[in-house]
């Protein structure tokens, strides 16, 4: 429900205060609840420019978990019971499904509030999600979320365009459903990594030679992205290591965009960054092979 009315938000009494991330995959009987709650007459969200019908939410919930209506309800008392039903018994990842769906029905002048209250509720409950023009992806910590995307801002230039595709790509492998991408998110950022220092050196050679020769790069720094490369490398290939987890992850992503941005600054230092794009936009161009 909308509260843009509430008591909390008129006096700006209301801090969204981010709790450990502890739900990755999973769908808390917490955020059930909530979109349960937006099948309640007195919700505030409307489709379509009307309010928002029992039935017709039913429906796109039926939809999205490819059911089929049941012909007995037709009641809002059996209609909210036949929609309680399905978002309590549904797979986790499916209840994320119905969210995008749902963004995409909300009128346009309730997208942000209800985007809002989403985002809201992840936070308070340690969700490690978030809406985002209208797709649920990958929310890491505060610290991750302002270095990575500042780091993707940085990149999204035309002399690094490839290396910042790279770069969202890894993100994209850590938002996946059912199961994330770890192993994909680490080769698509050392593949980031890689593309940028080779446009810098103009090289076909590997990353661990090219960070070599890289002379922008000075000691003892040199030494640890070197490192850096060599931990992608035994991550690629779990038999050698033990099975990666997030922290690894979110760890060697941002530190690898932040090499990547490093150079990018003494290379391309009167660069003019695009402004207003997410860092998660998704591009139209073929995916570069890595």
């Amino acid at each position: 429900m909308d509260n843009n009315n509430s008591f909390s938000k008129r006096n700006n009494f209301e801090v969204i205060q981010p709790k450990e991330i502890t739900v990755r995959n999973d769908a808390p009987n917490s955020l059930r609840d909530l979109l349960i709650s937006f099948a309640n007459e007195n919700s505030s969200y409307t489709m379509d420019n009307k309010q928002l019908d029992t039935k017709e939410y039913r429906d796109l919930i039926n939809s999205e978990l490819g059911k089929s209506n049941n012909p007995n309800s037709w009641s809002k008392v059996n209609l909210y019971s036949e929609i309680y039903h399905l978002l309590t018994g549904c797979n986790w990842f499916k209840v994320y499904d119905v969210i995008e769906k749902l963004y995409l029905k909300v009128s346009y002048e309730k997208k942000d509030s209800f985007t809002e209250e989403i985002n809201n509720h992840f936070i308070n409950n340690g969700i490690g999600w978030k809406l985002e023009e209208g797709k649920v992806v990958y929310r890491g910590d505060s610290s991750f979320e302002q270095i990575t995307k500042s780091n993707l801002e940085q990149l999204d230039i035309s002399e690094t365009e490839i290396s910042a595709k790279e770069f969202k790509e890894a993100f994209a492998c850590l938002s996946r459903r059912p199961e994330p991408d770890l192993i994909g998110a680490v080769t698509r950022a050392m593949s980031g990594l890689e593309c940028l220092i080779k446009r810098i050196e103009n090289s076909k050679l590997t990353l661990g030679k090219l960070i070599q020769d890289q002379t922008n790069i000075k000691e003892p720094l040199k030494t640890g992205v070197e490192k850096l490369w060599a931990f992608a490398q035994s991550a690629r290939h779990p038999k050698e290591l033990n099975e990666l987890n997030y922290q690894e992850t979110e760890l060697l992503v941002s530190i690898s965009s932040a090499v990547a941005t490093y150079l990018h600054k003494l290379t391309f230092p009167n660069s003019e960054i695009k402004k207003n794009k997410s860092y998660l936009e998704d591009d139209d161009e073929d995916d570069v092979p890595f």
